[in-house]
């Protein structure tokens, strides 16, 4: 017995009837085949993606000026009494990276992603027997929100289905 995830990746098995294990069972040899995959990894430095989209506001676009020029003003006293290095130009660069990336964050927000929307299948239940309380029961089971219900005598010739494609 294998489990239904695997049922695929077992080949060729075969029973030894004249093994002798010590027992009433049989040996059974057979050949596995496993298909690798790539390995995945989460990604832990995923981008941040800002709402860009907002600065089309004017006050928006006022605000998120106004808090960067503030921001790199503070950024500016600091550097002023450093000499420039490799290292004080890194610092430098992470520090207009992380004010750039909070401003953007506050004032503009991160995008958000829009989701499609499922496909909308249209659901057709009949019955010729059932109740008003087995029609609730049936049409919230199969997720119908707000069904159109039609009452009539099943014996009529001028009610007939067709589906069209």
């Amino acid at each position: 017995m294998i489990n239904g995830r695997w049922k695929n990746s077992l080949c060729d098995v075969r029973a030894m009837r004249g093994a002798d294990c010590g027992s009433d069972h049989h040996l059974i040899c057979g050949k596995i085949r496993l298909k690798l995959r790539k390995a995945v990894k989460n990604r832990t430095n995923k981008r941040e993606i800002f709402d860009t989209v907002k600065l089309k506001q004017p006050e928006i676009l006022k605000k998120f000026k106004i808090e960067l020029r503030n921001r790199f003003q503070v950024l500016e006293n600091l550097q002023d009494n450093k000499p420039s290095t490799v290292e004080s130009l890194e610092q430098g660069w992470s520090r207009i990276e992380t004010v750039f990336k909070e401003t953007s964050r506050n004032t503009l927000g991160l995008r958000q992603r829009e989701r499609k929307k499922w496909i909308r299948v249209p659901r057709l239940g009949l019955s010729a027997t059932v109740t008003k309380q087995e029609e609730k029961t049936v049409t919230s089971s199969i997720g119908m929100k707000n069904p159109k219900v039609i009452r009539e005598s099943p014996d009529r010739e001028n009610i007939y289905l067709e589906i069209k494609l």
